[in-house]
């Protein structure tokens, strides 16, 4: 059963409800084809999903997929799964994090309007 978690940005703490059962059948779903996909001696890992990742002093988020370089854990590629209700803070809040930090890939998922955002 998906818990709250606590993400922090620009040093406030933001508490995200957990999870509905349809956003964690979405993300198990983009976990085993992300998985799948990765050769076994890829550049880039897959952690488990929420992992938190500090982007800069005072933010840290937790993204529902993310992978990251395998040298260094650079973060590569950010998935933030919209949950209904919940948008802003990954729309809007997080999406300008991301692009101040140079995150080279995210992908915001809205399973409302089968949308994909690159």
């Amino acid at each position: 059963m998906p818990q709250a978690y606590e993400e922090l940005i620009s040093g406030e703490p933001h508490l995200r409800p957990a999870p509905a059962a349809p956003h964690e059948l979405l993300c198990n779903r983009l976990h085993a084809w992300v998985r799948a996909a990765l050769p076994l001696n890829s550049a880039l890992c897959l952690p488990p999903r929420r992992t938190p990742f500090a982007l800069c002093t005072g933010d840290r988020v937790c993204p529902d997929l993310a992978l990251t370089h395998a040298d260094d854990g650079r973060l590569y590629l950010a998935v933030e799964v919209l949950q209904p209700g919940d948008h802003h803070c990954d729309t809007v809040v997080k999406k300008e994090l991301y692009l101040e930090q140079l995150l080279p890939r995210l992908w915001i998922v809205d399973s409302r309007y089968h949308n994909v955002e690159v």
